[in-house]
């Protein structure tokens, strides 16, 4: 059988380029419409025509090709990796130590990415006799860490594993942090501050608060994403437990993990913050969450998907998703409103639980190619899972479990050049006393995986904190709190 030529980027190349598994699906129309398509555009870049040409795609890939599991948000992945990977066990990654440039003490890593994969970290490290600084580092060629910048916060900023602070780059030279600010009430009460830098960090906006409800309750929690010339913040907000400070809690916070009063409602809101430094007014995108899960968002070729654990007059505390289409866009340096337009869970686990476990969900994204990971413990079994989206998070896939029986959460995930994604999490120890693992592990969209490696040893208790993980333009990159008197921040190259 002749096989067509199809016109396009790569010079009309025949599909005998293609190896055998994939001459055979091909020739015998397995594939759906969007791979010839894929392949005429040239949207598929080189690295996967040459895995193509190779016949590296094994038959579990191409399997999942054919019967349409893999449409077009994955291969959306594979253009951005180039480089597909064989069926079975997914490749590990090489691994490089890069620890970055943080004072003894410090806690609190937080990794993120431009457009470009410049990876940039922050951090709070121990200033002056009992203070903090948030401290942040780029990585630069030959993954060596630049001299660290610091934010001027204050003095009060609240120095904590969970509720932590962050550094994100919003391209060409430009920066936003986050950080809560103890607030003078004392307790929980914590407001939510957000400054930018247009010089990569030298100089900063005034901070300013992007809640105006005054209250002293908790806010926190933050995710910043770049959009426009500003950046858009998303943040859980206590507002309404001002109204129990006559009640036993009072107005200053809420007692993490214990039984909390039904009408005692964290919110999740958002606004966005220009290049000036001002705040568009606050507005409300769920009005009950549970109360100290960080959030997670990321920006996707349909709009800003945030993920977030929610909490239903039931008590049952899953992972929502929001996706914000169509608003928030920066026209002539204003912000329209965030227009949350579609609402979901990322899968029914029914977790009841009367308290906060203290575990938020992660994303990744390319395009429209999502994966998400989270922790439940429903049904009295603690899970670490991971599903994935190829339209931008309206819906997901299938959940699959990855832990090995005894996870703690605090999960992180990003995607690998050839559209898997790797997960890291914290895996309990057999002994109250003895160390936790690190650990890591790569799955492919079809489900394919490979073995759970444990990276570094870490104790059970919460000051290991959350380890972070993002995709840069070299591979990934992993950071995370090794506790000890004093605690040190470590840091990992994956290369693919």
């Amino acid at each position: 059988m002749k096989l067509p030529r199809l016109p396009g980027a790569h010079g009309g190349a025949p599909l005998l380029l293609a190896g055998p598994r994939a001459r055979g699906a091909f020739a015998r129309g397995l594939l759906r419409p969007e791979i010839p398509v894929a392949l005429s555009r040239g949207v598929l870049g080189p690295g996967v025509l040459a895995a193509l040409a190779r016949g590296v795609l094994g038959p579990g890939v191409l399997a999942a090709l054919a019967r349409g599991v893999l449409g077009p948000g994955v291969l959306a992945a594979l253009a951005f990796g180039a480089a597909a990977v064989q069926a079975g066990a997914p490749p590990d990654l090489a691994r490089h130590p890069i620890d970055p440039p943080a004072a003894p003490g410090s806690s609190a890593p937080f990794l993120s990415a431009d457009t470009a994969g410049t990876v940039w970290l922050s951090w709070i490290e121990p200033a002056g006799r009992d203070g903090h600084a948030l401290r942040f580092s780029r990585l630069g060629p030959g993954r060596h860490w630049s001299a660290p910048g610091t934010v001027p916060t204050g003095d009060s900023m609240l120095a904590n594993w969970a509720n932590s602070p962050a550094v994100v780059p919003l391209g060409g030279g430009r920066l936003a942090a986050a950080w809560p600010r103890l607030h003078a009430a004392g307790g929980e009460a914590a407001t939510v501050r957000v400054a930018l830098s247009g010089n990569a960090g030298r100089t900063w906006t005034t901070p300013v608060t992007p809640h105006r409800d005054g209250t002293a309750t908790e806010h926190g929690f933050v995710s910043l994403l770049p959009e426009g010339n500003g950046v858009r913040a998303v943040w859980l907000d206590g507002r309404k437990f001002a109204a129990e400070a006559a009640g036993a809690k009072g107005a200053a916070g809420h007692a993490h993990g214990a039984d909390e009063s039904p009408d005692a409602e964290m919110t999740l809101r958002t606004a966005w913050i220009g290049p000036n430094g001002a705040a568009t007014p606050d507005e409300s995108l769920d009005p009950r969450t549970c109360d100290c899960c960080p959030t997670a968002a990321v920006n996707t070729a349909r709009g800003t998907l945030v993920a977030y654990r929610d909490r239903s007059p039931g008590e049952v505390r899953d992972i929502s998703t929001l996706l914000m289409d169509g608003g928030g866009r920066a026209v002539e340096g204003k912000a329209g409103r965030a227009m949350a337009t579609r609402e979901g869970r990322l899968r029914d686990d029914g977790w009841m639980i009367r308290g906060c476990p203290v575990s938020g969900p992660a994303l990744a994204a390319h395009g429209n190619f999502v994966v998400a990971c989270w922790y439940t413990a429903a049904a009295d079994t603690p899970r670490v899972q991971v599903a994935f989206s190829g339209d931008g998070g309206a819906t997901f896939g299938p959940a699959a479990r990855v832990d090995q029986g005894h996870p703690l959460g605090r999960v992180a995930v990003a995607l690998t050049p050839g559209g898997d994604a790797m997960v890291t999490w914290i895996e309990k120890a057999a002994s109250p006393a003895g160390a936790a693992g690190l650990m890591a592990l790569r799955i492919s969209p079809d489900g394919t995986r490979g073995e759970s490696r444990a990276l570094a040893s870490v104790p059970n208790a919460r000051q290991a904190g959350t380890p972070r993980l993002v995709a840069g333009r070299d591979g990934l990159v992993l950071a995370w709190v090794e506790p000890g008197t004093p605690s040190k921040l470590r840091a990992l190259a994956w290369t693919p």
